[in-house]
């Protein structure tokens, strides 16, 4: 590729991606803003960077979309698990640092997704 078009294809990269954010990432923000009901495909799409037949490509649905960034969400959060579950000996003492991983990611982490019911 030559030097201008890898220059073009960076001015035509949203910020969001140039930033490093990923489209899970992108998509859980607009969740978390607008709530699940009122967050459109198309809004996501677009601050993604692609049009919105594209998403569909990956994501038959709306509903598909969000349980891939909470899937994205749980292995962000136990990335490290089986490393730090090596510290930690016996059955119980297994479950409750599962459990402590579960109550303390909404402390450390903000903007989680809340979904509504209509």
């Amino acid at each position: 590729m030559s030097t201008r078009a890898s220059r073009r294809g960076d001015a035509r990269t949203p910020a969001a991606r140039r930033a490093g954010r990923s489209d899970h990432a992108i998509a859980r923000e607009v969740f978390c803003d607008k709530g699940y009901a009122q967050a459109s495909t198309a809004e996501i799409a677009a601050q993604v960077g692609v049009v919105e037949g594209t998403l569909y490509r990956y994501f038959p649905s709306k509903r598909q979309l969000l349980l891939g960034v909470i899937e994205a969400f749980y292995e962000s959060i136990f990335a490290d698990y089986e490393q730090q579950l090596q510290g930690v000996r016996g059955t119980w003492n297994r479950l409750r640092f599962l459990i402590w991983k579960h109550l303390e990611c909404p402390s450390r982490r903000s903007g989680h997704v809340s979904v509504d019911r209509p």
